[in-house]
């Protein structure tokens, strides 16, 4: 019994751990984001937030809001502007996460 339990925790945790959003702290890709993100005039937006965006959503469960929006927001950053962040993200990041417009109501 003891050994099943060991073997389903040791198995849960391997689970966890390989499942774990990659470290984002290459400070090259983050160059490389902020590169293409600026090039594509985006000119609001602190680059700490902005790499805080991008890392919200290549994570493996982005929130259907990221609640990094707001402090672009509050940056200067237009909501048009939020796609570019998402595909620049994508190129960078998480290259097999799919960028999608916000969709007009």
């Amino acid at each position: 019994m003891f050994i099943r339990i060991a073997t389903l925790v040791t198995a849960a945790v391997s689970i966890a751990v390989l499942s774990a959003p990659p470290g984002y702290a290459d400070p090259a890709q983050d160059q490389q984001y902020l590169n293409i993100v600026r090039s594509n005039g985006v000119s609001g937006g602190q680059d700490p937030a902005l790499i805080a965006f991008a890392q919200q959503f290549c994570s493996p469960n982005p929130p259907p809001f990221l609640d990094t929006v707001g402090a672009l927001y509050g940056q200067g950053v237009w909501p048009s502007q939020i796609y570019v962040l998402k595909v620049a993200a994508s190129r960078v990041y998480c290259p097999d996460r799919i960028a999608t417009p916000i969709q007009p109501w």
